[in-house]
């Protein structure tokens, strides 16, 4: 019985090395893959073209991938004037792009928030989305407090060009041509 104990400790040790590399090992790993992630913020009506759009977005930038939040527009804007982590805002309900907005006035921003970038905030598609009755305009913005502006930025020129157009179109939206 000894002789058995005196084998246990040993391969015990080993094991209990082995699963301590192991777990420090994948932890490292998982860090080096992430890259760049984008946090969208998108309402409820818009899914089918937001998500259409992160595919398509996805297939151009290897090295960035994109976690999109769905929601009504009041509750993300609520989040992102609470200081949530997000990227790009997302909505039809230009309200709650207002109410983020340091250009509008406190009649519409009545906290003065200010977390839009400035001269990001766009109208980019319209469509009327799946159960809806009429149609509705979109309108995108950068997050002031974004971390990944210059993937944001790009992000938000992909969808307000002439790449975007198909996508657009086979989830039922249009692009919105701005001057």
């Amino acid at each position: 019985m000894t002789q058995s104990l005196r084998y246990k400790r040993p391969l015990s040790l080993l094991l209990a090395l082995l699963m301590l590399l192991s777990f420090a090992s994948c932890g490292k790993k998982e860090e080096k893959s992430e890259g760049i992630v984008l946090n969208v913020y998108a309402s409820n009506n818009s899914v089918l073209a937001v998500a259409n759009l992160v595919d398509s977005y996805k297939s151009m930038s290897s090295y960035a991938s994109v976690r999109v939040t769905y929601d009504e527009p009041a509750m993300l804007a609520a989040k992102i004037e609470a200081g949530y982590e997000c990227d790009i805002y997302i909505c039809e309900d230009e309200r709650c792009m207002d109410w983020l907005d340091a250009e509008k006035g406190e009649d519409v921003n009545p906290n003065k928030n200010d977390c839009l970038l400035e001269g990001t905030r766009a109208l980019v598609f319209k469509g009327v989305p799946d159960g809806a009755d009429e149609e509705m305009n979109f309108f995108a913005a950068v997050i002031k407090a974004t971390t990944q502006e210059k993937e944001s930025r790009k992000f938000l020129s992909f969808i307000e060009s002439d790449n975007a157009d198909k996508v657009y179109a086979s989830s039922g939206f249009e692009r919105v041509y701005q001057d």
